[in-house]
């Protein structure tokens, strides 16, 4: 079978595009692309058109956003941490560079 992308996700119902001609069967468990941690196992309902299938997820697929989002969320509070870290000691520096006391 082909391996699949994910296109779409609406709670557990999950759009994957594929190439066309290399659908999977309904009740099938296609292989798909997913860059989160857990496998996504998905079970084929419905061809949508030539080149993608609507699947129902097997697991709770809010989980693995909310788990990415957490992800992210630490990720973007690490920068924005850093940034201001890094504009805190330029202003010491400067400070220091001056003589103020």
């Amino acid at each position: 079978m082909a391996p699949g992308g994910v296109i779409a996700v609406r709670g557990p119902v999950v759009d994957v595009r594929f190439t066309p001609g290399l659908l999977p069967g309904t009740d099938e468990g296609p292989a798909v692309a997913w860059d989160w941690p857990h496998r996504l196992i998905l079970e084929v309902h419905a061809h949508r058109d030539p080149c993608s299938v609507r699947t129902v997820a097997m697991q709770a697929t809010r989980r693995n956003i909310e788990d990415r989002l957490g992800e992210l969320r630490r990720a973007e509070r690490g920068a924005r941490q850093s940034a201001i870290t890094e504009e805190i000691a330029d202003i010491a520096a400067g400070v220091a560079a001056a003589g103020v006391r």
